[in-house]
Parts: structure tokens; sequence; C-alpha cells
């Protein structure tokens, strides 16, 4: 027995060492088609809102979750204002996006404000901003979206 273990330990580490990486077939690798950008806008929105929510029920917390959230932001961070009766839902895009530059696309992003008296139809603006990032020698395109409020004033 002792024969056996000793003739298929060096088998066994030949075969691992000479065997190719093929981390790149994997079927754990992220693809292009394996989500989409309004589904990453719609995500985005939705983190940033449970993290309004979460600084305005746990203010003890509010530096670290106002650091976070300005990622989320560009400028001022009064996208709406959260209190305990207020409830968004149906995030949803509006429309095709804008191309602002090579980089930054721009789209409505349009969602449900739930109040105990009423139900209003809100937007904010979204960047997507696109980066390619070299990770690995693999040339990988990193997506970061900001949120802005549009302000019309009638006069």
């Amino acid at each position: 027995m002792r024969k056996l273990i000793i003739l298929l330990i060096p088998i066994l580490i030949i075969s691992c060492s000479t065997k190719e990486n093929s981390s790149s077939d994997s079927k754990f690798a992220p693809t292009e088609d394996s989500f989409s950008t309004e589904n990453l806008i719609e995500k985005k929105f939705k983190e940033f809102y449970d993290l309004n929510t979460l600084l305005k029920s746990y203010p003890d917390f509010k530096e670290d979750i106002e650091k976070r959230i300005e990622n989320f932001t560009t400028g001022t961070r009064a996208i709406f204002e959260i209190n305990d009766s207020i409830k968004i839902v149906n995030i949803r895009q509006k429309g095709a996006f804008i191309k602002v530059s090579d980089s930054v696309d721009m789209t409505h992003v349009l969602f449900d404000v739930i109040t105990d008296t009423h139900i209003k139809t809100d937007s904010v603006l979204a960047f997507i901003t696109k980066k390619k990032v070299l990770i690995d020698n693999e040339e990988v395109i990193s997506s970061k979206v900001k949120f802005t409020r549009v302000v019309v004033q009638d006069f």
C-alpha cells in the first residue's frame, strides 16, 4: 500500500503541474452578456436608496455611509428626501442612452415614490462611466454609475 501511495503522489504532482491554466474558459468568468447596463443602473439606484435609508435609520454610522453615498452622486447629495413614510419602487430606465463622451453615457431613471397618501413618479439622471482596466493581463471594462437631480424652474 505504501508503494502504491509513493507511486501515485509523483504522478499526481506531475499531472497537476503540466495542466494548462484554463481560467479564461471558466464558466464563472463574467461575460458582457451576463449583465446589462439597465440592470446595473437599477441595482446601483437601489443600493443608493438603501444607503440613504440606512443613513436615516442609523445616524451613528453617518460618516461611513455618507462616504459611500458620495460615490453615487455628482455634486450635491440631495437627490431625494427620505422619511419613514416614503418607499421607492418600480425603478426603470426611460428612453435610450445618450452618449455624452467616449466613456460616458447618460439616461433618465424613473421611479415611483409611494407615501401614505399618494404615488408620484419622479426621475433622476444617471451617468454611466466606462473605463478599460487591465486585470491579470486581461482587459476588463469597469462601469461606474452616478446620479444627479435635474431641477427645472418655472419662470
